[in-house]
């Protein structure tokens, strides 16, 4: 009896700890979506779309990060992306476009 509340409760724990993870990795998500992000390298700024996943059979399940510029879409490793790529304090509209 002792055990299977053990189990039971072990169970419960489980749950509630990945639900919120869950909660909080879309939070964080969504603070990201429509960010602008300027490449290191040249300065460039594109918009962070949404984190997707990788189905290619060698990197099946890898997070890769799909971002924009001038409606033109890009895919990155999602860590290569955030060492390549620093958030900006800017939005979209106060950019002026040439």
């Amino acid at each position: 009896m002792e055990t299977q509340i053990i189990d039971l409760l072990k169970a419960s724990l489980t749950q509630i700890c990945c639900h919120s993870k869950t909660k909080e990795n879309k939070r964080m998500k969504n603070e990201l979506h429509g960010k602008l992000f300027c490449n290191i390298k040249t300065g460039r700024l594109y918009r962070y779309e949404r984190e997707v996943v990788n189905t290619t059979n060698k990197n099946d399940g890898e997070k890769m990060v799909l971002y924009s510029k001038d409606n033109m879409y890009f895919v990155r490793e999602k860590t290569e992306f955030f060492k390549k790529f620093i958030k900006t304090d800017f939005n979209e509209g106060t950019i002026s476009r040439r």
